[in-house]
């Protein structure tokens, strides 16, 4: 009896050692992983991406400089919202086409990595994330120095900054949306 016994308290005192070396071993490979990913440098230098993502939108504001130039003063919400809805929607236009072709780049490399049986998505991912990035930044900095130039031109004619507010809210959502829209077409959407 007493050897029945020696040998059950030899296997609970293996059961945690066998999860310990299981745990740890789980913990090692995510932290890996984590370090491919995120901590890794990699040499992604790309000029023709760059021309892609690092180019100033532009932003047409014509029908403002018309008002402004003629020393309009009673130019209306309306006109205003109309001016600045449009160059919204110029930045959006701008913003989902170097979209489209950084996906496209991305798509071309992977199968290019692919067929040479040369693939490293840690690579592949830290250099187009790093080009959304870039994106990213110039399609705020446009939308802000449009948007400061929305507020100005409703303090000036006595408009309600609330239209300049429901700007930015819809712009906002769209960046939103247009996260969703990426991350479920890449099949990583959560």
């Amino acid at each position: 009896m007493t050897k029945l016994r020696a040998e059950r308290k030899k296997k609970r005192r293996l059961w945690p050692k066998v999860m310990g070396v299981f745990l740890l071993l789980i913990l090692a490979g995510a932290g890996y992983v984590y370090y491919l990913f995120e901590l890794k440098t990699y040499d992604i230098a790309d000029e023709e991406l760059s021309a892609v993502t690092a180019a100033p939108y532009e932003v047409n504001l014509s029908e403002r400089r018309y008002w402004q130039d003629a020393g309009e003063e009673d130019v209306s919400e309306e006109e205003i919202q109309t001016v600045y809805r449009s160059s919204l929607d110029e930045i959006k236009a701008t913003t989902e086409r170097r979209v489209r072709e950084v996906a496209e780049r991305a798509l071309n490399e992977y199968q290019q990595l692919e067929s040479s049986e040369n693939v490293s998505v840690p690579y592949l991912y830290a250099k187009y994330t790093q080009a959304a990035d870039q994106v990213e930044r110039q399609m705020d900095e446009a939308f802000e120095e449009m948007y400061q130039e929305m507020r100005r031109d409703l303090e000036q004619s006595g408009g309600s900054l609330s239209e300049a507010q429901a700007l930015r809210e819809d712009y906002e959502s769209y960046k939103d949306g247009l996260r969703r829209q990426i991350m479920d077409q890449a099949g990583i959407g959560f």
